[in-house]
């Protein structure tokens, strides 16, 4: 991985030299796109430079608005766009639906407010994570649904805490490929708990997850798979990979929704651009998409190996990444010797995205340190930490944390 790291930056080096050489050449120079993998490049490892996949879909985008101005579509989404995120499902992720089961949003939200409006007549309880995203909660306030929130472990929800409320007819919105923002994946187990009261008790369930629906994972079979595609509302944000060029998801519905789904979204509109639709198509049909994916995920492998390790350099192993957290958000055990509130405040001084996670733990609260891997450069990593630790000094000097 260092070696890959080191042979990127280089070559981004020498990529930059030449275009400013370029540039004094031939003034358009800059605007002629190299979409080429360098000589030694390994698609296996997606051993890309960091704007190449971006740069090709933003030339798609282009292109695809030009050719395809007039083109009429299906208010669902396009159906080749449909079919293509269909085969990806069943390749990649133990996913077995078609394209009739599948609807296209231009994001996440809007996504997430159709179900709830779809839902919302008959369904009055929502079912939420703890910790869990904070717009989900916002949503399904706005819909006016009843909030009750789960703890969170290891293994994900702790369906025995749902099982012992007096709920009927609610919509359960979890995270069971990896978790938000614990970065937990739920065990097969739970996964068939959960199942099981949603069966016994007349609910539904939305599986929300990010990006990882293009990504081979048969660790552990789908919600879906589990259920035979009954009681299981699908929602993959494949595209918050390619913000903000692109926040386009879908959701796939179970049989016993596609009419009423269709029905809502022609009355609802929102139909996602063409131009965005083509270029996702091409994306994901050329394998880019997954290589994108790839490629984000070796960052974060890399950012966390060397947050991890400065972080238990600078604080003697009293803060330590958790063993069983994955994804973009990157979690941290601290001791309780550890003053948390002022190793946060020294961490944004430096602008590293810290900030302070509250996890119920048993019949207490534990605080825990969250770092945003998406806002923080891999690059800068090693200056942030050194400046981390001069600010640490100065507040070690004047008594401010233990």
């Amino acid at each position: 991985m260092e070696k890959l790291i080191a042979r990127n930056t280089s070559h981004i080096a020498g990529r930059k030299r030449h275009s400013h050489s370029s540039a004094q050449a031939k003034p358009d120079a800059e605007n002629i796109l190299d979409f080429s993998p360098f000589a030694n490049a390994t698609e296996d490892l997606c051993d890309y430079d960091n704007n190449y996949l971006l740069d090709k879909y933003k030339k798609t985008l282009k292109r695809q608005g030009i050719k395809r101005q007039k083109f009429v579509s299906n208010i669902c989404g396009l159906l080749s766009l449909r079919q293509a995120i269909s085969a990806q499902l069943r390749s990649n992720s133990d996913i077995d639906c078609s394209a009739e089961n599948v609807v296209v949003f231009a994001d996440m939200r809007s996504c997430l407010d159709f179900v709830a409006r779809l839902l919302g007549g008959d369904v009055s309880h929502a079912i939420l994570e703890r910790p869990g995203n904070r717009e989900v909660k916002s949503i399904a306030i706005y819909n006016s649904f009843h909030c009750n929130e789960i703890a969170i472990d290891e293994q994900g929800l702790i369906v025995e805490h749902l099982s012992n409320m007096d709920v009927r007819r609610a919509l359960a919105i979890i995270t069971p490929t990896i978790q938000d923002p614990l970065g937990v994946s739920m065990s097969l187990g739970r996964k068939e708990q959960i199942l099981d009261w949603a069966q016994q008790t007349g609910s539904l369930i939305v599986d929300r997850t990010a990006h990882q629906s293009f990504v081979k994972n048969f660790d552990s079979t789908s919600l879906w798979q589990l259920s035979g595609g009954k009681s299981v509302i699908g929602i993959w944000e494949f595209a918050s990979i390619l913000k903000p060029w692109s926040q386009m998801c879908c959701a796939f519905f179970p049989e016993e929704f596609v009419v009423l789904a269709r029905q809502l979204k022609a009355v609802i509109g929102g139909e996602v651009p063409l131009n965005e639709q083509f270029a996702m198509h091409e994306f994901i049909v050329d394998g880019d998409l997954a290589k994108t994916q790839r490629h984000r995920e070796l960052l974060y492998l890399e950012k966390r190996r060397i947050l991890n390790l400065a972080c238990s350099k600078v604080f003697d192993n009293r803060i330590r990444a958790m063993s069983i957290n994955k994804g973009s958000k990157l979690v941290f055990d601290v001791s309780s010797e550890i003053d948390l509130n002022s190793v946060i405040e020294c961490a944004r001084r430096v602008e590293i995205p810290a900030s302070c996670l509250t996890v119920p733990c048993a019949d207490e609260l534990s605080s825990k340190m969250l770092i945003d891997l998406d806002c923080i450069s891999l690059e800068r990593i090693p200056e942030k930490i050194e400046a981390l630790q001069c600010v640490l000094e100065v507040y070690r000097s004047r008594g401010c944390m233990v």
